[in-house]
């Protein structure tokens, strides 16, 4: 039965103003010999996307240690070490929210260079803040990268918000309890908050918090893991336990969606520790991953989610967060295999990104949108952020 209940808002999706233990592999591994390091080179293709704004699996500590390969990107292109793209690794340019739409196609008909790439390590991103902690829910937000890093000191974890300008990865949120992050359709910058059990809207400038929706059914949520905005406002999230304390609130790990009203409906029930969670480009179907691989939703013109969902592509497990270009193709990250694995929309496999142990996420940015940004590694073994730039836009988170 789909539950429904109102959640309080302060005109951020109205009118007025991240787990636990390593998860099971994917089976299938690299694709192998062509491994290159990924370039912005690209073909001219069909495909085409117009989604306004776009939008996890959180492991517990593991001993791996990151890696990295790969190289720079071509001169005058948003590269790992320059995301504006001008050359002197400034934070200025990119895309500005919330306007952050899609270019005109055509796009090009695969958006990786060589059936297998390798991400780059971005400099000054290695932390050692914490112990046995994780880097995830990248965004390109307000012309730069910001993304959650938390570690498991306690349960639930405590967690900061960090910021990336192309140079240095700093503190800009301390104790903001966030894992997935994403964009509202006002530009303001949206969590999901395992501290609070909440949803949660951040403003670093001046270091100010606003609950959107705080619970349901008279509990807190789990541990709200992702989410994603559709472009009137609606907001589809994950709620797995991971982070959550103990008892977890909820009797179940559920996907919610939340009106442009208020209204919450928890429209899925069934999956085991959902945790990615992405629109396509139309934002005609959302795409949840979980513990058994990831599942497929048709959305309605209201955005309410068509149920049941179908299982998507041969991704059947280890899948944690996700990215979408501008050509619809989904990118789902496999936390234990260190590697991004690229499907069209239609399932069909498109390749492979190699990255690092414990990869968790991954969202487009930069000043043409053609740089994969990856939060990967334990950020006491190495890097934690990652890059490679592709032939197709996409969305920033």
């Amino acid at each position: 039965m789909k539950a429904k209940t109102t959640l309080i808002l302060c005109g951020l999706v109205a009118a007025c103003s991240d787990d636990g233990a390593p998860v099971a592999s994917l089976g299938g591994g690299s694709t192998g010999a062509d491994t290159v390091t990924a370039s912005s080179t690209a073909s001219a293709g069909e495909a085409s996307g117009d989604r306004t704004t776009a939008g996890e699996d959180d492991e517990g500590p593991s001993d791996s240690d990151s890696t990295s390969g790969g190289g720079p990107a071509p001169t005058g292109t948003a590269s790992a070490t320059d995301p504006s793209g001008s050359g002197d690794g400034s934070s200025s340019g990119g895309i500005d929210t919330p306007d952050a739409a899609c270019p005109d196609g055509p796009f090009a008909d695969t958006p990786l260079s060589a059936p297998s790439v390798v991400a780059a390590a971005l400099p000054g991103t290695s932390t050692a803040v914490g112990s046995g902690g994780l880097v995830e829910g990248p965004v390109w937000w307000n012309g730069a990268l910001h993304l959650s890093h938390f570690w498991f000191e306690s349960q639930p974890p405590p967690s900061n918000l960090m910021r990336y300008d192309g140079a240095t990865l700093e503190v800009v949120f301390e104790g903001s309890g966030t894992n997935g992050l994403a964009i509202g359709i006002q530009g303001e910058l949206l969590g999901g908050d395992h501290q609070t059990g909440a949803i949660t809207a951040y403003d670093p400038e001046t270091n100010s918090r606003t609950p959107v929706v705080e619970s349901f059914e008279g509990q807190r949520f789990n541990s709200p893991n992702d989410l994603t905005v559709r472009s009137d406002g609606t907001i589809y999230f994950t709620d797995p336990s991971y982070q959550a304390p103990q008892p977890q609130p909820q009797p179940v790990t559920g996907v919610y969606r939340v009106d442009p009203d208020g209204a919450v409906e928890r429209f899925e029930s069934s999956l085991t520790q959902p945790n990615g969670i992405s629109l396509s480009p139309d934002e005609s179907v959302l795409y949840v991953a979980h513990s058994g691989g990831i599942n497929r939703y048709d959305l309605q013109a209201d955005g309410n989610v068509a149920t049941p969902g179908a299982p998507f592509g041969d991704v059947f497990a280890g899948v944690d967060g996700m990215a979408v270009d501008c050509a619809g193709n989904l990118y789902a990250t496999l936390h234990s295999e260190g590697r991004i694995v690229v499907r069209s929309p239609a399932g069909d496999d498109l390749g492979e990104i190699q990255v690092a142990p414990q990869v968790t996420n991954a969202a487009f940015g930069g000043a043409d949108q053609q740089t994969l940004y990856i939060t990967a590694g334990n950020p006491d073994a190495g890097n934690a952020v990652y890059a490679v730039e592709l032939a197709i836009p996409g969305l920033p988170f």
